[in-house]
């Protein structure tokens, strides 16, 4: 496994990536946007360099994070194969989705059974499937009006929270990114306490992505994009979502800048 870094604004460069392969490369993986940044990646750029040089190396990418408020065509995007993960966006918990691509053969990792075409054996969840589905479906009829109501209110709590915090760094910024996430670094802010107060103050924030949640690790994204150890403890992760009503994301901000004592 060769693993390829970020620029220091996030963004894999396709370049970068093609640089990291060699002759044994079997495989590309690229996240359509990063979990802890919310940066989405040159997926559809890093598909197209490949194609027009003859690269015929299989991509692959992760649009959990991405789902809920970018179009998702596997055509425009050039990808070989493509994965989602059911909770992301409102279905059952414990269910999947694998898009491949035909003539893309993968091999199987688990073997027994001749189920979902011999890619995993075992019986199919029928009602998880459906409800994967459905879920999938009505996320894609409300999703520009979602995405339009979470970026208003994402971009609220970070215009608050620049007026409180004038020094606030907003990771990303500038650059494509998810409305559902919002990563701002605060200099002269402990990450562990501050996490401690605003948990007292009712705001759910993290030091990463959900999936290191509890972890005490300084973020190996934020490292890989070059930051030091100090500068990647100030980073705080605040995400919005189908629960997040008009007005909160100001609000959120003003009990932020309460809990951390930012107000001036």
């Amino acid at each position: 496994v060769t693993l390829v870094d970020p620029e220091e604004n996030g963004v894999v460069e396709p370049a970068a990536i093609e640089l990291a392969m060699s002759r044994s490369t079997a495989l590309v993986s690229v996240m359509l946007a990063n979990n802890e940044t919310g940066i989405l990646q040159p997926v559809a750029d890093l598909a197209a360099r490949f194609r027009a040089k003859g690269i015929e190396v299989p991509i692959h990418t992760d649009v959990v994070q991405a789902f809920g408020s970018e179009r998702i065509d596997v055509d425009r995007l050039g990808v070989d194969l493509l994965s989602l993960a059911g909770h992301k966006v409102g279905g059952p918990n414990g269910v999947g989705l694998l898009y491949v691509r035909a003539g893309v053969r993968p091999d199987s990792v688990l073997h027994g059974g001749g189920q979902e075409q011999g890619r995993r054996p075992g019986t199919a969840n029928v009602m998880g499937a459906v409800g994967l589905a459905v879920a999938m479906e009505r996320t894609v009829d409300d999703r520009s009006r979602f995405t339009r109501r979470v970026a208003a209110e994402r971009d609220a709590f970070e215009v608050a929270l620049r007026n409180g915090f004038p020094s606030l760094a907003v990771t990303g910024d500038g650059l494509e990114r998810v409305p559902t996430i919002s990563h701002v670094r605060i200099p002269g802010v402990d990450q562990q306490t501050a996490l401690i107060r605003l948990d007292r103050a009712g705001v759910a924030a993290s030091a990463g992505s959900a999936c290191s949640s509890g972890a005490a690790n300084t973020s190996h994204v934020l490292l890989a994009m070059g930051m030091g150890t100090t500068e990647a403890r100030t980073a705080l992760r605040f995400s919005f979502g189908w629960t997040t009503r008009v007005g909160e994301g100001a609000e959120a901000a003003s009990v932020v800048m309460d809990a951390l004592g930012m107000h001036r």
